[in-house]
């Protein structure tokens, strides 16, 4: 497993260097029916807020931020991992704009269960139930394949002897699916408000350490509202500055 810190900036700087931005912040879902996303969007619109309000001068109202979505997550480092047994897990690494960088998990079911992803989803379980379904069409459309689909939860540390009680994210969930035209692995991922979909997780720049570290596959995503990257200079650019 990488560990928090400097590896991840490495993994961050290498990507950056390759130039391997195949994350797609994509806000409109590549599926026919009611996604996931366009459900969300409607229970918004006719709930009432999730948190804290404050009132408009006209006596309307705001909704409160959700805990994560694209207002305060500027960059997320996404790994597949698939251990020798085949059991496979999705694992992300935000970078907020408070500075902090948690870590989630979601273990994919090997088989596509409906029974057991509901399970531990309390209120939002017709929630996820839509995305279960929605993805699972998309999936078998798109690539001719069942996903393997999970939940996120907070990642607790390293495992030990003692049994870790879990609280899953409501409303966080991950899909992959394997693209056999492209031979890549695909994802669609949900924290709160962030959703990625078609994220490719691409492996000809793993390390060794992470291939014996069972990764998979990476993506690494960057946030357009938060990108303070400086590109280099066009020679018409360069031309154009010396001639000032």
């Amino acid at each position: 497993m990488i560990q928090n810190g400097i590896d991840y900036y490495n993994i961050e700087e290498q990507i950056n260097n390759k130039e391997e931005h195949s994350c797609t912040a994509d806000f409109s879902w590549p599926v026919s029916e009611a996604s996931p996303l366009q459900l969300r969007s409607q229970e918004l619109l006719d709930s009432k807020p999730r948190g804290e309000v404050e009132p408009l001068d006209s006596g309307g109202w705001v909704e409160a931020a959700a805990p994560l979505g694209p207002h305060n997550v500027k960059r997320a480092l996404i790994q597949l991992f698939k251990n020798p047994a085949g059991a496979k897990k999705v694992k992300i690494r935000l970078n907020l704009v408070d500075g902090e960088n948690p870590e989630f998990i979601a273990p994919l079911q090997p088989k596509s269960n409906l029974t057991n992803f509901l399970k531990h989803t309390g209120d939002h379980r017709e929630q996820a139930r839509e995305w279960f379904h929605s993805l699972r069409t998309h999936s078998k459309k798109q690539y001719g394949v069942l996903p393997q689909q999970g939940k996120f939860h907070l990642k607790t540390g390293a495992r030990s002897s003692r049994l870790h009680t879990i609280s899953v994210e409501p409303d966080c969930y991950a899909s992959v699916s394997y693209a056999q035209e492209d031979r890549v692995y695909v994802g669609f991922l949900k924290l709160y408000d962030l959703m990625l979909s078609e994220i490719e997780f691409q492996d000809q720049y793993l390390s060794e350490l992470q291939k014996k570290a069972a990764v998979r596959g990476q993506c690494l995503w960057i946030n357009p509202r938060f990108d303070e990257r400086q590109r280099p200079l066009t020679w018409a650019e360069q031309r154009k500055k010396q001639n000032k």
